[in-house]
């Protein structure tokens, strides 16, 4: 059920490695399950993830240079961004593409790069075992500091809180 919940959620829109890390997470957990009940509800909570993460992709409704942008961030989130490779890369100048994406979604492109990574962030503190620190390096913040200031904006919470918190038990 698992897999198979992974696969539409990624034929709806899904990025296929979220997709696949949630999908990982869930079953195993459900191999360590003694009764059928834990694994319905590991079940449940994959559905119900994946489910939440489509529905968040699909409210969007922009063009295709401002959808390619963001998959562009997607792809290379982990990696130093610049405007003008994603412009280069669409085919636009670098003021255009930046107007464009903040007219069609309300934000500038350097904070949903941000969003993104903060995004991924959690993710990783949700699903892994991986030191803060190592986090903060791998989706690109300069420093832990940084993304810790960044991620209790965004989250309401420290990193380390929302790991306990939110952690699937």
């Amino acid at each position: 059920a698992i897999t198979l919940t992974t696969r539409a959620a990624i034929e709806g829109g899904l990025s296929p490695s979220i997709g696949y890390r949630i999908s990982d997470f869930y079953i195993q957990k459900s191999d360590g399950c003694k009764d059928i009940a834990q694994i319905i509800k590991y079940r449940d909570h994959a559905v119900e993830e994946m489910t939440e993460q489509v529905r968040k992709k699909k409210s969007r409704k922009t063009s295709s240079y401002v959808e390619r942008c963001r998959d562009y961030v997607e792809k290379h989130y982990r990696e130093k961004i610049y405007l003008l490779e994603i412009a280069d890369t669409l085919g636009l100048s670098e003021t255009y593409l930046s107007r464009l994406f903040k007219k069609e979604t309300g934000e500038r492109l350097q904070d949903y790069i941000v969003s993104v990574r903060l995004e991924h962030a959690a993710n990783l503190l949700k699903y892994s075992e991986e030191s803060i620190s190592k986090i903060a390096e791998y989706v690109n913040f300069p420093s832990q500091s940084y993304m810790g200031r960044l991620f209790k904006e965004r989250f309401g919470m420290s990193p380390k809180q929302y790991r306990e918190e939110k952690r699937p038990t």
